[in-house]
């Protein structure tokens, strides 16, 4: 491999503004801060000549940046500036350009990365082995795996918290509505920010768009986001997972990765119970999601108890009693409000308001 299709299977899953600018930054992380002098300085004539490979002045590293890279290199600055630019979005394409799988250890890779850079430092001339599959494999059956996960968020004074949702149970090709909580309690404005579904490929539960925005939100300030998931017609348990993107489509947390998530146990709609030998289909069971109580509903609305019983008395709200206790659906729920049944009706803080 020549290093110009090296740097161009790397670049485009690499956060940066152009190839100019992703060679002086990688070749800084790659020497410990300080990149080849050859590379610095206003001129960029020889970064972008790096990528040309077709060009006939094109010769691959030269021999003082080699020289440069070998003195100075640096495997940690390397393996964090490749963590926190490449984002969980990208990470799984750049497997795929150097046929792992997509679940490979970050780590393991990116350190494989650093080792294919030392290939081409140390090699005589442009063309050199590729290293980077046998690597990983190696490290992947000599070490522990472990997480190699940034402990920064990529802006500076940036935070959320997250209220998580219980775990459900849905049956084949169904879907389902999720909701979580998030605050902004950190310092700065998110504006043009985004939920991303990190594993919409990976998994028995698809959201059925992978993105969904995040209204403006100041710090302090806090919203219930809804995503759209569908269970796929594998019968096991799987995760969604999601991550928080800035406009410029960065992570920005890469120290809080799977902390938006839902874990739901996708099962087959046939009945459990056998007759005389076989499954059959419950005809009546259409529903396989847990039971919600009066307390629960409210809290998951913040409504008045008054209010849910208003709706459910004349404006046919999904509620069954068992006993003398009402138990609701909150899919079906959910359907009713978009339908508008729930509309012009206040929230329980303003009706407090109201009534103080």
């Amino acid at each position: 491999m020549r290093f110009c299709d090296f740097i161009k299977k790397l670049k485009p899953r690499f956060a940066c503004r152009s190839q100019e600018a992703f060679i002086l930054d990688i070749f800084t992380a790659l020497c410990g801060g300080e990149a080849p002098v050859g590379l610095t300085g206003d001129d960029s004539t020889y970064r972008k000549l790096l990528f040309s490979g077709n060009n006939k002045k094109y010769n691959g590293l030269s021999a003082p940046i080699k020289a440069h890279v070998l003195s100075k290199k640096n495997k940690d600055t390397f393996i964090a500036y490749c963590d926190t630019s490449v984002s969980v979005k990208e990470y799984p394409v750049l497997c795929k350009e150097f046929e792992l799988e997509t679940s490979t250890n970050r780590a393991f890779l990116f350190e494989a990365l650093y080792e294919q850079f030392m290939e081409f430092a140390k090699g005589k001339d442009d063309n050199v082995a590729v290293v980077v599959s046998d690597l990983v494999s190696g490290y992947a059956s000599t070490r522990k795996a472990a997480e190699f996960v940034s402990m920064a968020p990529l802006h500076s004074g940036d935070n959320f918290s997250v209220t998580k949702p219980r775990d459900m149970t849905i049956a084949f090709y169904r879907d389902f509505i999720v909701s979580w909580t998030i605050k902004n309690t950190g310092s700065l404005v998110w504006e043009g920010r985004y939920l991303y579904n990190v594993n919409n490929k990976q998994t028995g539960v698809r959201g059925v768009s992978e993105k969904v925005d995040i209204p403006t939100l100041r710090p302090d300030e806090q919203v219930k986001v809804e995503v759209t998931i569908n269970a796929q017609g594998h019968e096991k348990s799987s995760s969604s997972v999601w991550e928080i993107y800035d406009s410029d489509g960065n992570l920005c947390f890469p120290n809080k990765q799977g902390e938006i998530a839902v874990e739901v146990n996708v099962i087959n709609p046939k009945s459990q119970s056998k007759n005389g030998g076989f499954l059959k289909m419950d005809k009546n069971r259409h529903d396989i999601e847990k039971w919600a109580s009066m307390d629960e509903l409210l809290e998951y609305l913040d409504v008045s108890r008054e209010a849910v019983l208003r709706w459910i008395n004349h404006r046919g709200m999904p509620a069954h009693k068992v006993g003398r206790l009402w138990k609701f659906k909150f899919s079906e729920v959910d359907e009713w409000i978009r339908s508008g049944g729930a509309s012009d009706e206040p929230t329980k803080k303003q009706e407090d308001t109201d009534n103080g």
